[in-house]
């Protein structure tokens, strides 16, 4: 099997070590201590065992966990947890359900003493402000929060742009998501491994997947990937880092991270 998804370690977690240290290193970010706040099923966790070595690493002390159990009708002991440790930032790989209940929780706490960052659906996907509602929304999601993700609209990528006019203008879609995306990426993947392949055999095609490549600049590279799609020996991408949005109240995202395809700098705490 072949995945447009982020590895665990040099995709999740990585990313998610980078832009911590981006933020205390570069933005001047008062980030000592975190906690580690995950979805707590395989996904999370094993991104989360990789981030915490990462974090360590880089100087940045863990100081506990606040795991999210997906059965949970509400996250309000994760972040009444939270709140008792009071990290300099929360981090981990957080699904949409989760995220929803995570950000309802810190909005009935009124909690704000930390920065909140993580990936992607709970952080990041477009339906949050639907799920919350306004009100919440712009109490959470546009304070100390920033969120990992793989496609944002303003995104300094001239094929990304294209990509969402073709969407827009001709597929007709009136939201244009990560979803959107990653399968109009997928299609090319699978255009450039026909029209490569030897033959429709299968010992051909797996080898056209192996000599997938997509570089940064390609019109057909539609994912923010500076050192473009391909994949490794393990069958995830090469190069599996994203971007880092923040969201105004305006329910839009702005990129934050890396530098190269930013619109502007992280706000600071509120």
């Amino acid at each position: 099997m072949f995945t447009l998804g982020y590895p665990y370690d040099r995709g999740y977690a990585q990313t998610m070590h980078d832009f911590v240290i981006f933020l205390r290193d570069a933005e001047k970010f008062n980030i000592k201590t975190a906690v580690m706040g995950y979805s707590n099923y395989e996904a999370g966790q094993q991104v989360n065992k990789f981030l915490i070595d990462k974090l360590k690493a880089s100087g940045v002390e863990v100081i506990g966990e606040a795991p999210l159990d997906m059965r949970a009708q509400d996250q309000t002991s994760a972040m009444i947890r939270i709140r008792s440790l009071k990290p300099d930032v929360v981090v981990g790989l957080v699904t949409p359900r989760d995220g929803i209940l995570l950000h309802q929780a810190r909005y009935n706490l009124n909690y704000h003493g930390s920065i909140f960052c993580g990936g992607t659906g709970g952080y990041s996907d477009l339906s949050l402000w639907k799920d919350l509602g306004p009100e919440i929304g712009k109490a959470v999601l546009t304070k100390n929060l920033f969120g990992m993700t793989g496609f944002s609209p303003g995104a300094k990528i001239d094929s990304m742009q294209k990509i969402i006019t073709e969407l827009r203008d001709i597929a007709k879609l009136s939201r244009i998501g990560q979803g959107a995306i990653q399968y109009a990426q997928a299609g090319r993947v699978l255009q450039q491994a026909l029209e490569n392949s030897a033959s429709l055999e299968s010992d051909a095609l797996l080898d056209a997947f192996k000599k997938i490549n997509i570089p940064f600049g390609d019109p057909n590279l539609y994912v923010a990937k500076p050192k473009g799609l391909q994949f490794a020996d393990d069958r995830l991408l090469k190069d599996g880092s994203a971007m880092f949005i923040q969201w105004t109240p305006e329910q839009e995202q702005q990129v934050i991270f890396p530098k190269e395809f930013a619109q502007t700098t992280p706000r600071p705490r509120v």
